[in-house]
């Protein structure tokens, strides 16, 4: 799941020693917070004309018993290493949508249209709304955004079949007005979403940042008393969100 990187800004700091990366004028933002052993990983609030977001590091273990190595079981070593790596990629993933999910409800948008309309129209209602919503509260904050500015809507994949129905909408309703979506929008649908309920709309990249300082690296192990031969996996990367003017979370009821 790379559908977080249509909407981040992310850069590459794999090959250096930075510890982090700055956020400059920063409107009621949030980050992940990084995390002491132990403990579980935290969005915070950030703020300010500067802030340094720092790289979390998260490191598991992968322990295969050594008598799959005596009896040459690669194919359940292969397996497993396949699903360790799918887990690494899996997190980094729901902890990019962790921060957008915790947005606060600033901007949330009511779901749009009249009792007793279609619901796909009342939904292009909603996405028209935010969307002209998000560029109009961005328009003047330096973020070069013009009316055909591309927009990101990330959903939870149970709402897929409905977001599509939305995106492909064009009808006469009420036999004064055609409703169809007026804006260019991106969908991204993943499952690493908490709430099925709400999708949101993002004006990607700008102050919506990422890094990557440690791609997933692996180092071997061997663990005599527990008669156990493995790998640790680490990485280190960080998500921020400088504005959340960017952002819109919409109601579906």
């Amino acid at each position: 799941d790379l559908g977080y990187e249509q909407i981040y800004d992310i850069r590459d700091f794999t090959g250096t020693r930075e510890d982090g990366f700055d956020l400059y004028d920063v409107e009621a933002g949030i980050a992940f917070s990084e995390i002491k052993p132990g403990q579980r990983a935290d969005v915070s609030k950030i703020a300010g004309e500067r802030t340094t977001v720092y790289f979390a590091k998260y490191m598991a273990a992968l322990g295969w018993d050594v008598t799959w190595l005596e009896n040459q079981k690669f194919w359940l070593m292969e397996d497993t290493a396949k699903a360790f790596r799918d887990e690494y990629y899996r997190y980094r993933a729901s902890v990019a949508y962790a921060v957008i999910e915790a947005i606060a409800s600033t901007y949330n948008v009511t779901w749009k249209g009249t009792e007793g309309d279609p619901c796909v129209s009342r939904d292009v209602e909603t996405i028209n709304y935010a969307c002209e919503a998000v560029l109009d509260r961005c328009d003047d904050l330096g973020m070069g955004v013009t009316a055909n500015t591309p927009l990101v809507l990330l959903a939870p994949v149970l709402l897929k079949g409905r977001i599509q129905s939305a995106l492909a909408y064009n009808q006469v309703h009420d036999s004064t007005q055609r409703h169809f979506l007026a804006f260019n929008v991106i969908p991204v649908y993943t499952m690493l979403l908490s709430t099925e309920n709400v999708y949101y709309i993002c004006l990607p990249g700008r102050k919506a940042k990422g890094g990557y300082r440690q791609d997933l690296t692996l180092a071997g192990f061997d663990d005599k008393l527990a008669d156990l031969s493995g790998v640790v996996g680490k990485g280190q990367y960080a998500f921020a969100i400088g504005d959340i003017r960017q952002f819109a979370r919409c109601a579906i009821s």
